[in-house]
């Protein structure tokens, strides 16, 4: 194991899922913690796994495309969807509305003829 005496592998495998942007097959698991076997990887998703139940979190461990991912809970789902609603609210600066009008009009247009048209260097 290629750890630190103070972490815990499934403290890392909570790192490892939390910064993966694809599901981890346990193969990977096994091999970037460098256990013995897979069903060691195993152990550790199920202890991960009742960690968060136990704990009541807002995360949960889930098995995707034959890997396992780090997902929230359904229970939070009208959160995130006002999360992403407000951030569609956000306004377009003064610039970034002149850059899209000047593409709108003139496409294709190159960025130099851009910042030509709108007087910047």
């Amino acid at each position: 194991m290629l750890t630190t005496p103070s972490t815990a592998p499934v403290d890392v495998l909570e790192a490892l899922l939390f910064a993966s942007d694809a599901p981890l097959e346990t193969a990977r698991i096994r091999e970037v913690l460098g256990l013995a076997d897979v069903a060691g990887a195993l152990a550790l998703v199920d202890e991960l796994r009742a960690r968060f139940d136990t704990a009541g979190r807002a995360l949960q461990i889930t098995e995707v495309a034959g890997g396992f991912r780090m997902v929230t809970r359904p229970e939070v789902a009208p959160w995130l969807v006002r999360l992403a609603r407000s951030r569609t609210r956000a306004r377009l600066s003064r610039p970034a509305l002149e850059t899209l009008a000047i593409i709108a009009y003139r496409r294709p247009v190159s960025r130099p003829e851009i910042d030509a048209i709108r007087g910047v260097n």
